[in-house]
């Protein structure tokens, strides 16, 4: 019987077994019957054993007694026989599914409740390590298929948007990736866009940017997504940019863009007249258009209102929570994890609004119906 297969036999039946004496080549001549103890329960085993090859000092335990006298509840310390390498063949299932994250707790629960393992919390952590090895390679390996991956990911989804950046020394330095169905969606939402980071938990740490808006139906949207190796204003601008590039055919043009920009966010009513004739010199036909909309919905130094009712960034800390174990995975499981939840989400959404015959979203024809509720009540 092989070693993997005996600790995996004494798991399940909850036994632990453990060579306490070598038996040399000189010492046997043919298969002999040898005692061996299990140390944690001092029960004796009879065990048979033949050579492994001519040429070995150690034997292979063929065959041993299942039997035994006492009871067995639980092993109060980590089991010797289950090794991390061995328990990750439990889980191997399961984490081939990427939209499982599997925990230490979830390990330590799982041997506790149907082996009646007893396990650290480090060996569960150990076992899942393990597990992310064997089936998406070591963290080395992830980093050096990054680049393949990011263009099958165009490949099988066309019009996605897809971009790396490589340091001094050839390494993958800032990741960014926007799906199609995100792209065109954005033509549908709010005009406002909240941005957070995630900080990875594996071997070589980063951080995970998110950008999302809200849709006609008032649902967080998720638009596009960043890999950096830290958080700061050199990760962020490289962010931004490439966001621009992918929403840029909403707007007009890039000058126009950097222009209306600034026109909106300034917080001097003085400056904002002199962007605005920037744009007229550059574009006639889009000043022409920001005339003749109302400037207090669009300009910050004539705003004082909430804008779209949203003063926080509980939307887009949504998607921290939702993504919260996908941190823990290597950097293309995660970015599987977060394909499969914007799959689920988009043919669910495209699912329901199949069923809306309204000019107006279902979101919507609430909120007017509860302010038309609101207004029959009102004395003019």
């Amino acid at each position: 019987m092989a070693k993997n297969e005996m600790s995996i036999e004494s798991i399940n039946r909850n036994n632990e077994l453990q060579v306490i004496e070598q038996i040399l080549e000189a010492e046997i001549a043919e298969p002999s019957k040898i005692k061996r103890v299990c140390q944690k329960k001092k029960r004796i085993l009879d065990v048979k054993t033949t050579l492994l090859r001519h040429n070995a000092s150690l034997n292979e335990v063929t065959t041993y007694e299942k039997a035994h006298s006492f009871s067995v509840d639980f092993i109060t310390s980590d089991h010797k026989n289950a090794t991390s390498k061995v328990i990750c063949d439990y889980i191997l299932e399961l984490m081939h599914d990427s939209s499982n994250v599997i925990t230490p707790n979830f390990m330590v629960d799982k041997m506790k409740r149907k082996y009646r393992i007893i396990m650290s919390y480090n060996k569960g952590w150990r076992v899942i390590q393990h597990a992310y090895k064997v089936i998406k390679g070591t963290a080395e390996e992830n980093y050096t298929r990054l680049s393949s991956y990011l263009h099958m990911m165009k490949e099988n989804n066309p019009g996605t948007y897809t971009n790396l950046k490589r340091d001094g020394k050839n390494r993958s330095q800032y990741e960014f990736f926007a799906y199609d169905a995100s792209i065109i969606g954005w033509a549908n939402c709010r005009s406002i866009i909240m941005v957070y980071g995630i900080f990875f938990k594996v071997k070589y740490h980063g951080v995970l940017m998110i950008a999302v808006s809200k849709d006609e139906n008032n649902n967080i949207f998720p638009l596009a997504f960043g890999i950096a190796d830290s958080e700061n204003n050199e990760s962020y601008n490289w962010f931004f940019n490439q966001l621009r590039h992918i929403l840029r055919k909403r707007y007009l043009s890039n000058v126009v863009l950097s222009l209306f920009y600034n026109t909106t966010t300034t917080y001097k009513q003085t400056e904002f007249y002199t962007f605005m004739d920037e744009i007229e010199k550059v574009n006639k036909v889009a000043a022409e258009y920001l005339k003749e909309k109302e400037i207090e919905r669009w300009a910050r130094s004539f705003y004082t209102n909430i804008r779209y009712n949203m003063l926080t960034t509980n939307n887009v800390e949504s998607m921290n929570t939702i993504l919260r174990k996908a941190r823990q995975l290597p950097i293309l499981g995660m970015i599987g994890y977060i394909q499969n939840k914007l799959q689920n989400w988009f043919y669910k959404r495209k699912m329901e609004s199949q069923g809306n015959f309204h000019e107006i979203t279902r979101w919507m024809e609430v909120e007017v119906t509860e302010k038309i509720q609101v207004s029959l009540k009102l004395k003019l």
